[in-house]
C-alpha cells in the first residue's frame, strides 16, 4: 500500500525536512524520514501541502513512500 509523506528540501542546510506532526506541522520537522507524518491518499497530502505554503513559502512537495 502507497503512503505519502510532506517534506521540501532546505537548501541552505543541505537537509531535506519532513512534516512529523499532523496537528503542527511547522513546529514538528524531522529529517528522518521514518518520523514522517504518513498520509493514505495523495489528496490529503496535496491539502497539508496547500496549507503549509500559506504558513512559509517553501518549497514543498509531495513524496510517494512503498
Amino acid at each position: 500500500m502507497t503512503k505519502y509523506i510532506v517534506s521540501y528540501n532546505a537548501t541552505k542546510l543541505k537537509a531535506k525536512w519532513y512534516v512529523s506532526n499532523f496537528n503542527n506541522p511547522m513546529q514538528n520537522l524531522t529529517n528522518v524520514k521514518a518520523y514522517a507524518f504518513k498520509f493514505n491518499t495523495s489528496e490529503v497530502a496535496s491539502a497539508m501541502v496547500k496549507h503549509l505554503k500559506m504558513v512559509r513559502q517553501y518549497d514543498w512537495t509531495v513524496e510517494e513512500i512503498k
